[in-house]
């Protein structure tokens, strides 16, 4: 196992594998290096690949980045940052071949790319006397570090995309009497088709966002409107003709006594296809090995009085498209 190519030291104190490196009870980053495959744990690794992480974290992981199994530590992907896959050849009759001619040639377009993925894994050093060496609080602790790693990846995911998107603002208040909430999205939807050539599947409204779409269709005195508001993500899915609408209501700890959502008032529209492969136009994929076990690995080291527990995985996330990417800022004022 390699040394973990991220450093977490500025969110997580060290472990190093010894044990005046303990701090008991509290995450640690993980050196991989310290960890020998002999400490693998089959059983938990296997309850932490099947078990619900209970906040749809691995779901909107999955739909900001579909994961691609490359069944190693490097892969080669393209990025697709060309127009060459909408090019037509009507004007100039060059799909036509002239009496004894050869084809015109079409130059293939987008960049291969070598990539790599990051070993990546959290620790937690428990006392035996506080249920170190028990299997249950074990599981509880497999689950608590999974849903730790899946909310850092999603946050990454999310400033990958946040910093590809072109933002546009959009009023949803009582001072734009004409706003219509779906509409805006569903134009995001055809300009990022421009943009990219194949509309948008994917639809990520944040807490804030899909709170202020209730409250704007809620405003004032219209049947219609007033439906609108109680829309589901699916039933907006059909409206817009996409394969997936989410509502992200996950939050994280912002501060030390207080929490936030992940995402707020905003909306992003954007492509993820739900078979990825390192080859699709999708914008953002996640590249995971799975060559070694699977896309989790649990270990479980047990020291004079203490145990502990190591979930590691291996991933990348890539931006392979900026194409076409979508972000709607959203607000909510009042009439003037």
């Amino acid at each position: 196992m390699k040394t973990i190519a991220l450093d977490n030291s500025a969110f997580f104190p060290a472990y190093n594998g010894h044990a005046d490196g303990a701090q008991a009870g509290r995450i640690m980053a993980a050196n991989a290096a310290a960890f020998g495959t002999d400490s693998l744990n089959q059983d938990l690794t296997t309850y932490a690949t099947g078990v619900s992480d209970g906040e749809n974290l691995e779901e909107l992981l999955n739909s900001l980045c579909s994961p691609v199994n490359v069944g190693g530590e490097t892969f080669n992907y393209l990025v697709h940052n060309e127009r060459n896959g909408f090019m037509d050849d009507y004007g100039d009759g060059g799909d036509l071949i002239a009496e004894g001619g050869d084809p015109a040639k079409v130059q293939s377009k987008g960049t291969r790319t070598d990539g790599s993925v990051d070993n990546k894994a959290l620790c937690v050093v428990l006392l035996n006397s506080r249920g170190g060496d028990n299997p249950t609080v074990q599981r509880d602790w497999v689950k608590h570090l999974k849903n730790r790693l899946f909310r850092t990846e999603m946050m990454r995911a999310l400033a990958i995309i946040d910093g590809a998107a072109t933002n546009d603002a959009k009023e949803w208040g009582p001072l734009d009497p004409d706003a219509d909430p779906d509409a805006d999205i569903a134009e995001d939807i055809d300009l990022g088709g421009d943009a990219r050539g194949i509309d948008a599947n994917t639809v990520i409204y944040g807490g804030g966002a899909w709170l202020k779409r209730f409250r704007s269709f809620r405003t004032g005195d219209n049947a219609g409107r007033f439906t609108s508001s109680m829309m589901t993500p699916d039933q907006l899915k059909d409206l817009f003709g996409v394969e997936k609408v989410v509502k992200a209501s996950a939050r994280r700890q912002s501060a030390k006594n207080a929490k936030a959502k992940v995402l707020n008032d905003v909306v992003y529209s954007f492509y993820n296809s739900r078979s990825a492969t390192t080859d699709d136009p999708s914008n953002l994929k996640r590249f995971v090995n799975t060559a070694a076990g699977g896309g989790l690995q649990v270990f479980i080291e047990q020291k004079p009085m203490r145990t502990v527990i190591t979930v590691w995985h291996q991933s990348r996330i890539v931006l392979t498209s900026d194409l076409g990417i979508r972000k709607a800022t959203v607000s909510f004022s009042p009439a003037a």
